[in-house]
């Protein structure tokens, strides 16, 4: 898993879904 603050540029959808399910 990777930290918030340090997402990969080349997994952009990965950030979305993290932030997705931060919100669930």
């Amino acid at each position: 898993m990777v930290a918030v603050g340090k997402v990969p540029k080349e997994n952009p959808i990965a950030l979305m879904t993290k932030r997705v399910q931060g919100n669930l």
